[in-house]
């Protein structure tokens, strides 16, 4: 396996975000969704997994006063276990260091075990729940947060 590089999305990669998106969820992001946050939020940051000239993951983030929140982190199936997520993380985290944020926060998909532990090893606590957040399936989605107060 060759060298993960992560780097800001570009428009270039929307073709392969597309795809990895629709692979990924049941209900997508729409082109429109990806163009909005990439060109027009003040908030927002998009990144990518690039392996070997592969998108082999990509990570939705908006920075808010003092916290993060990841919108989505997605990794193609052909690579997941190869640290791609946890490199997309530490992306994030190192984020919200730079730009001082409180705390880090995202929702998971309660039956996403492989997710859980990743962001559990990584800091994050289980700090809620949303009924019926994932739809079509009507599966609740886990909030989870991460501290980032003590690490500044």
């Amino acid at each position: 396996m060759g060298k993960i590089i992560i780097r800001p999305m570009s428009n270039a990669d929307l073709g392969d975000v597309i795809r990895l998106e629709n692979a990924s969820f049941a209900a997508p992001w729409k082109l429109e969704h990806f163009l909005h946050e990439l060109y027009n939020s003040a908030i927002s940051f998009l990144y990518v997994a690039d392996l070997d000239s592969i998108i082999a993951g990509y990570m939705g983030i908006w920075i808010l006063p003092e916290e993060m929140h990841i919108t989505n982190i997605a990794v193609s199936a052909a690579h997941r276990r190869k640290g791609i997520a946890q490199s997309l993380l530490d992306q994030a985290i190192a984020l919200s260091r730079e730009k001082k944020c409180r705390e880090i926060s995202l929702e998971v998909r309660e039956g996403n075990i492989g997710a859980r532990a990743l962001y559990l090893k990584n800091g994050f606590e289980i700090m809620g729940r949303r009924k019926k957040y994932y739809q079509p399936e009507n599966e609740d989605a886990l909030i989870l947060t991460k501290k980032i107060v003590g690490d500044l």
